[in-house]
């Protein structure tokens, strides 16, 4: 999906006007945990690499800048399969506290919080396993 006739599809961006297929500046070795059709001229990526979660815009000549890292995930918890990117690039993530099977939904800002915003351990009437998320503007 994207703006303006481009596509971001894995590791390169698409013209779908031309066809033509411009691999990315994304760090190698690095796992894709979301994407989202960015400012009008390009992507935001966020990406997990071995150390930490990074949030990467990717313009559609597929150059690639780094915005920033993401703190890790509150102390006990660990992220799970889901994520998505807010507007401003919050991460949004289904966690699960270590031990526990109780879902949660983590946020972490490249400016430093990342903190709980739900969980099924205080709100057991609302389940989310196997839910997506699903951000707003």
């Amino acid at each position: 999906y994207g703006w303006s006739g481009f596509v971001l599809a894995n590791d390169v961006v698409i013209d779908t006007a031309t066809g033509e297929r411009r691999p990315t500046g994304l760090p190698a070795g690095c796992d894709v945990l979301t994407t989202r059709s960015g400012p009008e001229t390009g992507f935001r990526v966020a990406v997990q690499c071995e150390e930490s979660a990074e949030l990467w815009f990717v313009d559609h000549a597929g150059v690639a800048i780094r915005e920033g890292v993401y703190p890790a995930p509150p102390p006990a918890y660990r992220t799970s399969y889901e994520a998505a990117l807010a507007g401003d690039g919050t991460l949004v993530q289904i966690a699960r506290e270590i031990g526990e099977s109780e879902d949660t939904i983590i946020e972490r800002t490249i400016e430093g919080r990342s903190e709980v915003m739900y969980t099924e351990a205080s709100e057991p009437a609302v389940k989310i396993h196997g839910s997506s998320l699903v951000t707003g503007p």
